[in-house]
């Protein structure tokens, strides 16, 4: 199939090729970026590093943390979103109902004048 030049610009280029994840991603994100210095364990018996399973729960609970402290923004908003919305339903559910002793002549006039105003 022959390339046509206007469909070039919607080509990636070869470095911009996304690369997949390998099975042990986390473990150099973690070598990387430890937490504290006993996070990571050598071991000369496996191949590479293990974490042991309270270093790396303890580890995995400081990444949430910190990821909720740099996204604390937007999950506050998302949270005043939902917020309102809720307000907005529960508002529209108390302005819709009718009173149950109320005037007849006086609604029917209030009716009469909101289909008068649209």
């Amino acid at each position: 199939m022959e390339q046509n030049e206007k469909f070039q610009e919607y080509l990636r280029d070869v470095e911009k090729k996304p690369v997949p994840l390998t099975h042990n991603f986390y473990e150099s994100y973690l070598r990387r970026n430890p937490t504290s210095d006993d996070t990571i364990t050598n071991s000369s018996t496996s191949s590479g590093s293990t974490i042991s399973g309270a270093l790396h729960e303890s580890t995995t609970a400081q990444i949430v943390k910190d990821l909720l402290t740099s996204n604390q923004q937007l999950i506050e908003e998302a949270a005043m979103r939902q917020a309102a919305t809720a307000v907005n339903v529960n508002t529209q559910q108390y302005t819709n109902l009718i009173p149950l002793s109320f005037d007849q002549e006086e609604f029917i006039r209030q009716h009469e004048a909101q289909n008068r105003k649209k």
